[in-house]
């Protein structure tokens, strides 16, 4: 299925398709923390499909961003961000 993106970053918009494509099936059947877990700038941005200056200027520049710093590094559950890709955030006006 062909993406449309939602901005001039690239963010692609969210689809359902998209959605189970980023979230995965969790291993057991089940879904934990440490399966959820996104931490530093390189993993969120693998995980959004976007550069880590991109995350890095979300974090700076964006206030409904989810990631928050824990022990010096950025994190951010993969609910989180789809929840606030679906949201429409991250486009730019």
């Amino acid at each position: 299925m062909k993406s449309t993106t939602c901005n001039l970053h690239g963010i692609t918009e969210m689809t359902p398709e998209r959605f189970d494509r980023m979230m995965g099936t969790p291993p057991n059947g089940g879904s934990t923390l440490a399966i959820e877990s996104l931490w530093g700038t390189r993993t969120i941005a693998r995980f959004m499909g976007v550069s880590v200056d991109f995350v890095r200027k979300l974090e700076m520049e964006e206030a409904t961003f989810p990631a928050r710093r824990r022990g010096g590094r950025l994190y951010v559950t993969k609910t989180e961000v789809v929840v606030w890709l679906a949201k429409g955030r991250g486009k730019t006006s």
